[in-house]
């Protein structure tokens, strides 16, 4: 049978763990605090960076059709001066469809790399996420056990 001492330094014992599990909760939800927000941002500059791009893509490619469309127009004019302006002209047509298909197979390439750098954060931010979930089961098992 326990004394009543025993028991005060039970108590005491016991409001000591206590107040150390606080603390380290308390320590683990600044910390998920802190992923949140670094994920937060993360995402942020990501989104912010994809509009970016996507804009950036829209003028290109509204440039390049534009481009596109005064070469033809040149390459008309200059057809009519001549009979032999015609092989000239099948040339540079030939050249300008390489062109385009060129830069349309890089425009591919930079939405293919978009792509596969948002399939990377995500896979990042979800990892992160494993690992805090994993680290606040571990807290709460930590607190059953006592």
């Amino acid at each position: 049978m326990l004394t009543g001492d025993q028991l005060l330094e039970l108590h005491v014992n016991l409001t000591e763990v206590q107040g150390e599990l606080l603390e380290i909760l308390r320590d683990q939800r600044e910390e998920a605090k802190g992923h949140e927000s670094k994920q937060k941002s993360v995402q942020k500059h990501w989104q912010e960076f994809t509009v970016s791009l996507e804009q950036n893509l829209d003028v290109l490619s509204t440039n390049t059709t534009s481009l596109l469309r005064d070469l033809f127009s040149g390459l008309l004019r200059l057809q009519s001066f001549t009979r032999d302006s015609t092989r000239l002209v099948a040339e540079e047509l030939g050249t300008l469809d390489q062109e385009v298909r060129t830069i349309r197979g890089d425009i591919g390439l930079l939405n293919t790399d978009i792509d596969n750098l948002g399939d990377n954060g995500v896979a990042r931010i979800e990892k992160l996420s494993e690992i805090t979930q994993q680290q606040v089961m571990l807290v709460r098992d930590l607190i059953s056990s006592v």
